[in-house]
């Protein structure tokens, strides 16, 4: 079998001269179009990420805005506040890493599976720390009346020494 090349030469002259034919020039051209549309389209979706990090990063900074000022309205305490700032800000910065790299062509879910899986592992790991910290949270969380928060330990064992 021939190798079959693009162009070819015939024996055919005009003028004296050889000319060439061109055979398969359909699938050469579409063949260009198609990697052509392909690098246009990959350079398309690298220039979107910086994009969505900027919008992701202008999302954020309004959100922790309005996280701030709706803090301002309530009366809680600071800890419990810069907590849920930050944890708001994590999470949205992995929603906006997440939508980047989607966008760029890797395949996410791989990710997202590990996320859960990690949470899962991290929770069942440290669930005695996260029992303390809603514990503590709650204490923090105002709404609650002074005879609620005053435990009645003390009284008791006031009362037991007598």
């Amino acid at each position: 079998m021939e190798p079959v090349f693009p162009l070819q030469r015939s024996d055919s002259k005009i003028l004296g001269q050889p000319v060439v034919t061109i055979r398969y020039c359909i699938v050469v051209e579409e063949l260009g179009t198609n990697i052509a549309d392909h690098i246009r389209a990959e350079y398309l979706a690298w220039l979107v990420v910086p994009v969505i990090v900027v919008a992701g990063h202008f999302v954020i900074r309004v959100t922790d805005k309005h996280v701030a000022r709706f803090f301002d309205r309530v009366e809680y305490d600071r800890t419990l506040e810069i907590l849920i700032q930050k944890t708001i800000r994590v999470f949205l910065w992995i929603v906006v890493l997440i939508l980047a790299l989607a966008n760029a062509g890797f395949d996410v879910s791989g990710f997202i599976a590990g996320l859960g899986v990690m949470g899962f592992i991290v929770g069942f790991a440290v669930k005695d720390v996260l029992s303390n910290l809603a514990a503590g949270v709650f204490l923090l969380v105002p709404g609650r009346s002074e005879s609620e928060k005053s435990s009645t330990w003390p009284e008791s064992r006031e009362r037991s020494r007598r």
